[in-house]
């Protein structure tokens, strides 16, 4: 292990992995330069055990387990003097990164215990003996969106500016107040995610044709103060103006996209309209009515709106995956699903 300092961070929750013995032993940041993320395999043992990391099981070549914190190391020695709030702003940004690479909703970003160990035994965990774990069921978003080798390598290589989207987050807040039986705000910010997303595809796209002229809209050069022009786009500007959010989805991108959520997908454009008008409700009155208009605050419910929030963000271009907590387990080996039930 190159490091010579090793930082421990333990945090308010289960973060799941799914790696292999062969993989790297640590990932250098190259946001945070001197620091790397480390592979909670090849971390010495008794900072595994400090970082809460239990081993499930075996999946083909993969180790299934979980962790309630992480592993960092340090290019220079470190002592308790160290321990300020760069160290909490260094764990949490990496959390929230690999929170959205995977979009695992369920990473706690919450740092509760950080600890510093300078390098004594090399002793690592004992993976001989594992059992199988394909015989077993597990909630149908673990092993989807378990961290992996490839997700730690893509927050490795992020640059210090590099910035969340807003929507991504937001959606991932959904899913995960969905899972809390938050059903209020599973569909509040599941609204919000999509008319975020939404909106900022459209206005790129609308710049992009600004730049390049697009025949295919109505860019014009207008006339401003000191004899000279500002290219616009009138007619995007107009219905980019309205609140109407059923605009948003059809009118709008069939203008700056050449489609239409409507046409495309008719349902989930019916059924992302239901979930804005349940937001208006909630942000006007605190809860909807209980009619066919609005999302009730059920399991079903906030499921059925989250799928729709889940499938629009993927029409504009960001496919997740996202994976809402509908009471399934799934086998772990072939997927079969053993239903047990999501509450009502």
């Amino acid at each position: 292990m190159p490091t010579q300092s090793f930082l421990v961070a333990q945090v308010a929750g289960s973060i799941e992995w799914r790696l292999q013995e062969s993989g790297p032993a640590a990932y250098s940041l190259t946001a945070f330069p001197g620091w790397s993320l480390l592979n909670p395999l090849s971390c010495p043992r008794g900072d595994s055990q400090l970082a809460g990391v239990q081993l499930h099981g075996r999946l083909g070549k993969d180790l299934i387990f979980d962790s309630h914190g992480l592993c960092f190391g340090h290019a220079g020695a470190l002592d308790d003097k160290e321990l300020g709030s760069d160290r909490f702003a260094v764990v949490s940004e990496v959390l929230r990164r690999l929170r959205y690479v995977a979009r695992q909703f369920s990473i706690p970003r919450t740092v509760i215990a950080l600890s510093i160990h300078n390098p004594g035994t090399n002793e690592r965990l004992n993976l001989e003996d594992i059992g199988d774990f394909s015989q077993t069921f597990v909630r149908n978003y673990i092993l989807s969106t378990a961290l992996t080798e490839q997700h730690a390598s893509m927050v490795a290589a992020m640059s210090s500016d590099f910035s969340i989207p807003v929507h991504a987050e937001v959606l991932l807040d959904a899913l995960e107040a969905h899972i809390q039986q938050d059903y209020r705000k599973a569909l509040l910010y599941g609204a919000i995610a999509i008319e975020v997303f939404a909106r900022e595809c459209l206005e790129a796209e609308s710049k992009a044709s600004l730049a390049r002229s697009d025949p295919r809209h109505r860019v014009v050069a207008l006339p401003v103060a000191g004899g000279t022009n500002t290219i616009k786009d009138p007619v995007f500007d107009l219905l980019a103006q309205s609140d109407n959010f059923a605009r948003v989805l059809h009118e709008l991108p069939l203008y700056v996209l050449g489609r239409s959520l409507l046409i495309d997908r008719p349902e989930t454009y019916r059924r992302a309209l239901r979930l804005y008008a349940t937001r208006n409700k909630i942000a006007h009155q605190g809860i909807p009515p209980d009619d066919d208009k609005h999302f009730p605050f059920t399991s079903s419910g906030s499921a059925e709106a989250l799928r729709a929030a889940i499938d629009t963000v993927a029409w504009f271009g960001d496919t997740g995956p996202y994976l809402v907590w509908d009471g399934d387990f799934v086998s772990a080996g072939d997927g079969r699903k053993m239903n047990l039930g999501a509450d009502g």
